[in-house]
């Protein structure tokens, strides 16, 4: 009752009383995954359409959090609370997977490869972006502007580049080391891509 709920949508619907509704824009038009970023545009930059925010808490539709989010914000004085991947703990072994199964074009992931490597990324990390918290720092803020920039220069999948953007801000961050519920783990995949690797604690 101390937050407000707003759902993103591409028609709005009747009869709906918790959510305020937000159509999308259709504005994307790079190339056959415009989809996706139109609306992954809400997912990075929130305070572009809901400014004046202390805390902005994102929630993909498939998912609910089992823990009010506000008292996960009160457990943990940190800029950002993440979840750890389900399965993998690189973006290597994410990247392996859309090529895998063609989930972007392979000139796309081939450049953020090159990139990583060339920026000397130490891939060690991997988070699920379907829920995720964060503040209105100036870190927070950087992150997710780097995090944009990252969706639309390589892939428009968010998932290999949201560890880059949380390191490069160095946003301050918690991540809780559970399994988010509506993921259905995949076989494994091998195709051998590599970075510079440093173990977990």
């Amino acid at each position: 009752d101390n937050i407000d709920y707003y759902a993103f949508v591409d028609k709005t619907y009747s009869n709906i009383k918790v959510w305020n509704q937000k159509k999308i824009c259709d504005f994307s038009t790079i190339d056959d995954y415009s989809n996706r970023r139109n609306a992954k545009i809400y997912k990075v930059l929130p305070q572009l359409f809901l400014p004046g925010y202390d805390y902005y808490i994102w929630c993909d539709a498939n998912c609910i959090f089992k823990q009010n989010p506000v008292q996960l914000i009160e457990q943990h004085s940190v800029d950002a609370i993440f979840f750890y991947h389900y399965r993998y703990n690189t973006i290597s072994n994410d990247i392996e997977k859309i090529i895998k199964r063609k989930k972007d074009h392979l000139i796309n992931i081939d450049n953020y490869i090159d990139f990583l490597s060339n920026s000397n990324y130490i891939d060690d990390m991997l988070l699920q972006f379907s829920m995720f918290i964060t503040n209105t720092s100036h870190e927070s803020m950087l992150m997710r502007l780097i995090w944009w920039e990252l969706i639309c220069k390589f892939s428009s999948r968010d998932q290999i580049s949201g560890p880059y953007a949380i390191k490069k801000s160095k946003i301050s961050y918690h991540i809780i080391n559970q399994s988010l519920g509506h993921v259905t783990p995949l076989s494994s995949d091998n195709i051998g891509i590599k970075f510079h690797t440093s173990k977990h604690d």
